[in-house]
């Protein structure tokens, strides 16, 4: 009799008020190009007050509550809770193409070395919104599905998977983070000596961008970036093995800052070569804003520990 080795794998999905758009995510999810009795749905509420609940409740998945409303803990919540040797992760407002999950699969099974794997983003972006260019632009056009397999240092974890062996040897997610928990674990899963994989079909279309990012949310927006600068340098300074103190006076940051900053940007702008168009380039204002914020809160987090 030959054995099945097709792996269990577990779905998790993480949800606070999402009404509009998780139906969508698990309706997809329930088409998937994967034997029935070998995935699990996983759905973590953080405490919706809208009809997120009720949407949820009409479809055949495991339903758990964790009110900490913060990404990482819901995360863990969900892997505590899953029995997949494969932890995959999707977002609420996301919905995964019929091969998703096989994908995902597959490339674990073809890379032992691999720890973790990513998919292609798909945006749905509204015509207006302008500042929904620059989150695109900062932080997920090297996952464009256009662009090609290959290792990468980091992944969203609105499209991930993790094999359950390497998280229980590098650890969960940290729980004090709600925004940057995906950077942090794949540093440490880098730095355990895992790779990580980027496969463009492993496609899902995103949509939270296009319903809830505008113009008016820039303080928002600005947050987020400020949030993504502390996570880095907190990231940067814990793998450090230098262990040095720096006089962190006006000067110095003036110093450092705009360094920084062009750095950044110049990042930013090379991450964006797997779509550079003339749209891209008008997006430089806007790429220019948020690196300003991000360098804005790498040396917010630097004044806890540099003196």
């Amino acid at each position: 009799m030959i054995k099945d080795k097709t792996p269990f794998v577990s779905v998790i999905v993480i949800v606070l008020n999402m009404e509009a758009t998780i139906g969508s995510c698990l309706s997809a999810l329930k088409k998937l190009n994967y034997p029935e009795d070998k995935y699990e749905i996983i759905v973590v509420d953080g405490g919706s007050t809208d009809n997120t609940l009720q949407v949820i409740k009409q479809f055949d998945v495991k339903l758990f509550s964790e009110a900490s409303g913060i990404r990482g803990s819901a995360r863990n919540y969900g892997i505590n809770k899953a029995k997949g040797s494969i932890m995959a992760f999707i977002d609420a407002d996301c919905d995964a193409n019929r091969e998703w999950l096989r994908l995902h699969v597959d490339d674990h099974l073809a890379h032992p070395d691999v720890g973790a794997v990513g998919g292609g983003i798909i945006h749905k972006l509204p015509k207006e919104g302008k500042f929904t260019s620059l989150i695109i632009a900062d932080n997920e056009t090297e996952f464009s599905v256009v662009s090609r397999m290959r290792y990468v240092s980091t992944i969203p974890t609105c499209n991930a998977s993790f094999k359950k062996s390497v998280l229980n040897r590098v650890g969960l997610f940290n729980e004090k983070l709600h925004i940057g928990e995906d950077t942090e674990i794949c540093h440490r899963i880098v730095s355990c000596g895992y790779k990580i994989l980027f496969d463009p079909e492993a496609s899902i279309i995103h949509r939270s961008v296009a319903e809830f990012w505008t113009n008016s949310d820039i303080h928002k927006l600005a947050a987020s970036f400020v949030n993504g600068g502390m996570v880095y340098f907190a990231i940067e300074r814990a793998q450090s093995k230098q262990k040095y103190r720096l006089p962190l006076n006006a000067f110095v940051v003036l110093c450092l800052f705009l360094p920084i900053l062009l750095i950044r940007g110049l990042r930013i702008l090379y991450k964006t070569r797997y779509i550079m168009s003339v749209r891209t380039l008008r997006q430089v204002p806007y790429l220019l804003f948020g690196s300003f914020f991000w360098t804005w809160g790498y040396f917010k987090e630097a004044k806890r520990f540099l003196r």
